[in-house]
């Protein structure tokens, strides 16, 4: 998605309807609490709550009506519902029915779905509110900030979902529907026990397809899977611009964990920042067919493989012009492909470290492609820039570069790599060594310093000098070699050192 047409996109969502004006009735001033407001109300009319806590629980909203508080923020009215049971109930609104500026609190449900808020069959949209400290649970109760289902769906704009817990799925849960989020926050959601979901959002059907723009995941837990979202029954969210940090799983997917080969989750323009899991501590994915553009990861861990993201078991993914810095895990730091056939265009892998794998490695991978890809200045005991074990992999027009330990790439135990157009060059264990030493000098392979911009392009410190020998004009044989273009090349690249590169992403 370009940048307009997103800019284009959040633009129309957020142009939401205001209140309507048939009506207004006050709360306290006309009725003494917001339910007695809401039932006293008709079709269009606007229940206007002062500011002030409210000790209400199990509320029924009703259709049509516009429930906000006289400033239409949260910070004005607190609905609080002291552990007495669900703070809201939507059932089966039309459109038109809205939610502005509350917070709900304190909502307690046992042996059912929704701690704050029950959302079925409803059109109900939430502007500027806050679903706190909620819960629900019993046996496999889900959603305890918020439980949704059904094909008529919410949306919502700038809600914070915090500090809510349930049996699964501590924040959102998505069940055969497909809401809208907007600019909303998931943070500080814990699931509670395991055969459990996502943290802060999962949602697990065919029919679940939330849409989420520029939505931030912070510091949500899963005892299993999904520290931050968990996707899967062939659940297929789109994601924009969208933000995950901190979040941890105690198995498969610190940020994301995607699994159901009838999945097609998309993911635009997200980071994924300092999440952890044993598998894939940003993000994990089990056979599906993820689509990732223009993402990022850095300084995400984890404790088995796959530091920034883990393919696995039949996985088909895609990603474009992504980046993976500075990730950590004991096989591949940057990326860890098992029993998976991922395509790697136009990505960069930098400055990960591993034991095994430094910026991606390989496991018994059915067939992996890159293209365009640079990987640099990454580390590992065995492969500092690509491990590759049992699988076939086919890199082209790619650089692999400047690995602080480890060759190049190494390989083990029938792995078939087939190199063309490619740069192995300053690798601490050895450039065109062991099982891609005869593809050196063959098939536009070769081994020249690629002069990187370094600080000489902040913005773009592994684009190239116009001198590099793997710029499109200098190799006309093969083309642009590496994921980035020509930057630089006023200054001299002796200036540039490659600790002030390192600098740049430390």
């Amino acid at each position: 998605m370009s940048w307009t047409a997103r800019v284009w996109f959040v633009l129309c969502l957020v142009a939401l309807p205001t209140c309507a004006t048939a009506a207004t009735i006050h709360v306290p001033g006309g009725h003494p609490t917001i339910q007695a407001g809401i039932d006293a109300a008709s079709f269009g009319d606007t229940v206007l709550v002062a500011c002030g806590t409210y000790y209400e629980h199990n509320i029924e909203m009703e259709s049509g009506i516009c429930l906000t508080s006289e400033t239409g923020q949260a910070d004005c009215v607190t609905i609080d519902a002291q552990r007495e049971g669900r703070v809201l109930s939507c059932y089966g609104l039309d459109k038109g029915t809205m939610v502005v500026g509350l917070t709900l609190t304190n909502g307690d449900i046992q042996a059912s779905n929704g701690g704050g808020i029950s959302c079925r069959y409803s059109l109900v949209t939430f502007v500027n509110c806050v679903v706190s400290r909620n819960r629900a649970v019993g046996y496999r109760c889900r959603g305890g900030g918020m439980y949704c289902i059904g094909s008529n769906a919410p949306t919502l704009v700038n809600c914070v979902f915090t500090d809510n817990t349930a049996d699964r799925t501590g924040g959102v849960d998505c069940d055969f529907c497909a809401p809208t989020f907007t600019e909303c926050l998931f943070t500080n959601n814990v699931t509670l026990t395991t055969s459990s979901f996502g943290g802060g959002m999962s949602c697990r059907s065919s029919a679940s397809s939330p849409t989420l723009i520029d939505c931030t995941f912070y510091g949500n837990t899963s005892p299993e899977d999904g520290g931050g979202m968990f996707c899967a029954g062939g659940a297929s969210p789109t994601l924009v611009g969208c933000k995950f940090s901190n979040n941890t799983a105690a198995r498969f997917g610190g940020g994301v964990f995607c699994i159901n080969i009838a999945s097609a989750p998309t993911f635009t323009e997200c980071s994924f920042a300092s999440n952890s899991a044993p598998f894939g501590g940003g993000a994990c994915c089990r056979y599906t067919q993820t689509a990732f553009t223009d993402c990022t990861f850095s300084g995400n861990s984890a404790e088995a493989r796959g530091g920034g993201m883990s393919f696995e078991l039949g996985s088909l993914e895609v990603l474009e012009n992504c980046l993976f810095q500075a990730n950590s895990s004991p096989m591949g730091a940057g990326v860890c492909c098992y029993e998976s056939s991922p395509s790697f265009e136009g990505c960069t892998f930098v400055l990960n470290e591993a034991g095994i794998g430094g910026g991606i490695a390989f496991v018994e991978s059915g067939y992996a492609e890159l293209t365009n890809c640079t990987v640099s200045d990454n580390s590992a005991f065995l492969g500092g820039g690509m491990y590759c074990v049992s699988s076939t992999v086919i890199l082209e027009n790619c650089i692999v570069a400047f690995s602080e330990t480890g060759e190049a790439i190494f390989c083990l135990d029938a792995c078939s790599l087939d190199l063309t157009c490619c740069d192995a060059y300053g690798n601490e264990g050895g450039d065109w060594v062991g099982c891609i030493a005869d593809q050196y000098g063959v098939n536009g392979n070769f081994s020249l310093d690629p002069l990187f911009c370094g600080d000489l392009s902040d913005e773009k410190p592994f684009a190239l000098h116009d001198a590099s020998p793997c710029a499109a004009a200098n190799n006309p044989g093969c083309g642009q070699v590496g994921a980035w273009g020509v930057a630089c090349g006023a200054t001299p690249v002796e200036a540039t050192s490659w600790g002030a590169i390192k600098g740049l992403f430390r």
